[in-house]
């Protein structure tokens, strides 16, 4: 089994009038969906965003918890639609000293710690 890792994840769906969406399940259980013609019309349809973090042995596994969360959160049966989610690995030594700040076990002051300005790079 593999080791477990951490990841960041961005979730995305866009919303519209469930009215104006089709879906059609499909044999994988993925769901195609359809906006009607005309219903997107001058405005921005309302959309949403977010990070969530997830512990998986990979990308893929943390992939399918992501695109389970974001569709019980945002369901298709509501008009949500184009369900996106973006896995970002978090490197092992960011994921240690983090675990070292949540838990209260660090060994380094408040001001040894450095932190890299981008985490995940």
């Amino acid at each position: 089994m593999a080791e477990n890792q951490f990841f960041l994840l961005a979730l995305w769906a866009v919303k519209f009038n469930p009215g104006d969406v089709t879906l059609t399940p499909q044999p994988d259980g993925s769901t195609l969906w359809e906006v009607r013609p005309g219903a997107i019309g001058d405005q921005i349809p309302p959309s949403s965003l977010w990070a969530l973090g997830v512990v998986a042995p990979s990308a893929e596994e943390a992939w399918r918890k992501g695109i389970a969360v974001l569709v019980a959160r945002h369901p298709y049966q509501d008009g949500w639609v184009g369900h996106h989610v973006t896995v970002n690995p978090v490197r092992p030594e960011i994921s240690a000293r983090m675990a070292e700040l949540v838990t209260g076990t660090s060994r380094q002051s408040q001001e040894e710690d450095e932190w890299p300005d981008i985490i995940g790079e």
